[in-house]
């Protein structure tokens, strides 16, 4: 049984020649995970939060609010103590990258700019949920295996309410058919009570993190000066082969990038000089300068 870790993330910008122009990237997909490689993730999650004395019940995410607060950061006046809390809560994180770069985790996401393709965030998370979910079914074909989606939140009021899409995506299936080997799609997880969920949320954090070096000015949360550009590579460079490699039956595959990240919209669609295009652009060479992905 395999189980797709679903959630999404953005990307957010202010175009400089339009203060009013939004530039924002939908990152939606996750860890695709055995029901073994589960049981490690809890095991090794609790153990984490016995080591860095979280409480059972604190979440963990690429935020860092959370963790902070439950440290007591915001009872701490000395900024020392203050940046040594932070620098706890980084190599929490780094430990959880490096879990996932030594486990037989996989990864699948879908990228995909919103606002200047003249998409709300809505339809464009709908897409995405179709392509993962498509992407998935054809997975647990190659395999012969069986699997069900676990989506985080995917119904909250913050990011809108696409049951009918979802609805639709299930009884009719994919432009690929039917689904036969996805058994089930949850769409309302919630992640403090999974630890896969948040250790997703931590891979999609350092994702995000890679990809918002193309932007500049980029809203981020202060973890991390978001000029360290070998910092980023680095944390990329710990998950990036947990991708999934090329199959030959998707190599003509329009949306493929590499099998385990699907970039819409595909090259041979784009229009040279636009905003999202130019950013499309830059993310497939740098991938394929860092990594080789290509």
């Amino acid at each position: 049984m395999q189980f797709f870790i679903l959630d999404e993330t953005d990307i957010h910008d202010t175009i400089k020649r339009d203060s009013n122009l939004r530039f924002d990237v939908l990152i939606c997909g996750g860890i695709i995970i055995s029901e073994i490689t589960l049981k490690g993730i809890n095991d090794f999650i609790k153990a984490l939060k016995i080591k860095y004395k979280l409480p059972k019940e604190a979440e963990i995410k690429w935020s860092s609010e959370k963790a902070l607060m439950a440290w007591g950061y915001d009872t701490v006046e000395s900024l020392e103590k203050k940046t040594e809390l932070v620098n706890r809560y980084k190599d929490l994180k780094h430990e959880i990258l490096k879990y996932v770069s030594n486990s037989d985790i996989s990864i699948q996401i879908v990228i995909r700019p919103t606002e200047l393709i003249h998409l709300s965030r809505e339809s464009a998370q709908f897409l995405s949920f179709s392509n993962a979910s498509r992407k998935f079914e054809r997975i647990l074909k190659k395999k012969g295996d069986l699997g069900m989606i676990i989506a985080d939140r995917f119904l909250s009021k913050d990011h809108g309410n696409n049951l009918d899409e979802i609805k639709k995506v299930w009884y009719e299936g994919t432009r690929d058919g039917q689904f036969d080997n996805t058994l089930l799609i949850v769409p309302n997880m919630i992640s403090d009570l999974s630890y896969a969920h948040q250790v997703n949320d931590v891979v999609l954090g350092c994702i995000k993190l890679y990809m918002a070096t193309l932007i500049k000015d980029i809203d981020l949360k202060p973890d991390y000066n978001a000029q360290d550009e070998s910092l980023h590579k680095y944390l990329m460079g710990l998950i990036v082969d947990k991708f999934d490699v090329p199959m030959k039956s998707y190599k003509h595959d329009r949306l493929t990038l590499n099998s385990g990240i699907l970039i819409e919209p595909p090259k041979q669609t784009r229009y040279k000089g636009g905003e999202p295009d130019v950013f499309l652009d830059k993310l497939e060479e740098k991938l394929k300068q860092d990594f080789s992905i290509c």
